[in-house]
């Protein structure tokens, strides 16, 4: 009697151990299952806070005076111009791209569209690393979309901040260059080397850098050296500012010759103000969505 009950014993371990790979197999998957459905369910409450805030941004419109609002308008006005200009000259050279790509008979360059999105909720413990958005994939946002913000002073260019991670169909979450389940290719043209980010270097420290690795060894390295998106990534457009090198790992001794070391970046933006953003869109994969 004693042999079969305990077969009995060592089968019901197994059905156990089974039971308990496949919970944690699918617990992921649920998960993110859940937290999608959640994200669309809960939308309308998310976005009240950011429709109350430009109601009443609009309202203390009205508490200037009229002199103010006429500096603020010529302000708008100027800032209009010089991008308004500089999308004239981007459009000049787009068209010259394509000649020279059919001449060349290059494959087309994938078409993007801009889509313009607010931070409706942030991560209170890594505020700086992870956010959610009000766009997604009814705006034609999929797994993977860069995402930017514009620099504050002219000249304005693109900076960025990060990769949307997870999609449902009115919002999205981004984990930024801060994060460290983040990697992404980068170039520094100065010296002419590529490297990889991998998050921040120390989440102690009140100076958040980023992590850079893989630099080549052999290269000489110049702190304040801009870094750079290389375009190797898809849907990544190369040229994009990253940072500044603000560090390198050097070695101990005179005679190391490490073939590859590490630095650090300080990143362009304010993760902690950061409000507004913008991704790039494939024109295919373009929703409904405002833009």
């Amino acid at each position: 009697m004693a042999k079969p009950q305990h077969n009995l014993y060592i089968k019901l371990i197994y059905i156990l151990a089974a039971a308990a790979l496949i919970a944690a197999s699918g617990f992921q998957t649920l998960r993110l299952v859940a937290q999608r459905l959640a994200s669309d369910f809960l939308y309308p409450y998310l976005s009240l806070s950011t429709v109350v805030g430009r109601q009443l941004s609009d309202k203390t419109l009205l508490l200037h005076s009229k002199t103010t609002l006429a500096a603020h308008l010529q302000q708008s006005r100027e800032q209009i111009g010089l991008l308004a200009a500089q999308v004239a000259t981007a459009a000049e050279l787009k068209v010259e791209n394509e000649q020279l790509r059919r001449m060349l008979r290059l494959e087309p360059q994938l078409d993007y569209s801009c889509v313009y999105a607010e931070i409706i909720v942030r991560n209170p413990l890594r505020w700086r690393e992870y956010f959610s958005i009000n766009r997604g994939s009814d705006a034609g946002v999929v797994r993977g979309t860069p995402v930017f913000s514009l620099s504050h002073n002219p000249p304005y260019r693109l900076i960025f901040i990060g990769i949307v991670q997870d999609v449902s169909r009115h919002t999205c979450q981004v984990v930024t260059a801060l994060s460290r389940d983040i990697q992404l290719s980068v170039y520094l043209p100065h010296s002419k080397t590529y490297g990889f980010i991998t998050g921040t270097r120390d989440y102690e420290s009140p100076q958040r850098l980023v992590n850079v690795d893989f630099l080549p060894g052999d290269k000489n390295y110049e702190p304040g050296e801009p870094v750079v998106t290389t375009g190797f990534e898809k849907m990544m457009p190369p040229g994009i500012s990253i940072g500044t090198l603000a560090s390198v790992d050097q070695g101990d001794s005179v005679f190391s010759r490490q073939p590859h070391i590490g630095g650090a970046v300080a990143p362009d933006p304010d993760f902690a103000g950061l409000r507004f953003v913008i991704m790039l869109v494939e024109q295919s994969n373009e929703g409904n969505g405002t833009k």
